[in-house]
């Protein structure tokens, strides 16, 4: 599970780096430059990444593995989104099995399909306590839900001022266009299957965080909750502000672009 909560901001720009570990010992991180983001992923052996572009408010889903990248646009989803709404006109017409066969044909391959996306994945979002991470004192916050395996679960988040890592608000402006694309992609898609067992709950600060002193809130650690105990979590191993090298925000040269099809009636 990979968390990250941060804020859009003024108008100056940085580079910034944070690298999460899971209790499984997966690494998640993402890097920010102007204009520019980056998420990686590495669990069970495999890495993906997603690249993001602001100004193109593109996403890239790229697999080292095998070479190979997915490219999603604000135009593509929409098309996405209109032959879904066409299809799903019919299913009312038509017995389960013929039901059954018409919905998979919605989800494209390397995708699987979610029940639904809230709108609002913490909808009471409370302050419980004040607990050191990282020689800090971080904010307990409850009330919120992530996505893991498919589901929506209870979750945690111990959150920091960004201030108190070195980080400054600018650094993170590119954030708030990655997060409405990345919701686009979970509504009109699914989950990516590359990082299905290690989403992202990527959500704007004022809908996290229930305080006004915290302008710039970073989460430091975060779990699941199940029967009030923390199953699975992650925490903040390393941040950086030194200036990146803007290849990482890039499709690597010689990678394959894979093509989605449109839903067909």
């Amino acid at each position: 599970m990979g968390v990250l909560i941060l804020s859009a901001g003024s108008a100056a720009f940085a580079d910034a780096f944070l690298q999460y570990r899971s209790s499984d010992r997966s690494l998640t991180a993402f890097s920010f430059a102007p204009g520019r983001m980056r998420v990686d992923m590495e669990l069970a052996g495999r890495s993906v990444s997603l690249l993001y572009d602001q100004g193109k408010r593109t996403l890239w889903i790229v697999d080292p593995s095998r070479r190979a990248y997915l490219e999603l646009t604000e135009d593509r989803l929409r098309q996405f989104r209109e032959g879904r709404r066409q299809l799903e006109a019919q299913l009312q017409q038509l017995p389960p099995a013929a039901r059954a066969q018409v919905e998979a044909m919605m989800t494209p391959p390397g995708f699987t399909r979610i029940p639904h996306v809230p709108a609002v994945p913490c909808d009471s979002p409370r302050i419980v306590g004040v607990e050191t991470v990282r020689g800090l004192r971080a904010r307990v916050v409850d009330g919120c839900r992530t996505l893991v395996q498919q589901k929506w679960v209870i979750c945690r988040y111990w959150v920091v001022h960004g201030e108190e890592l070195g980080l400054s608000l600018s650094d993170f402006r590119v954030l708030e266009g990655f997060v409405a694309l990345y919701v686009e992609v979970l509504e009109v898609l699914g989950v990516p299957q590359a990082i299905e067992d290690n989403s992202l709950l990527l959500q704007p600060r004022a809908r996290i965080l229930p305080d006004p002193v915290f302008t710039f809130p970073v989460v430091v650690k975060a779990a699941v909750v199940q029967d009030g105990k923390e199953v699975k979590g992650i925490v903040l191993d390393a941040t950086s502000s030194e200036r990146l090298p803007r290849e990482r925000f890039s499709v690597p040269a010689g990678y394959s672009r894979v093509n989605l099809r449109l839903p067909q009636r």
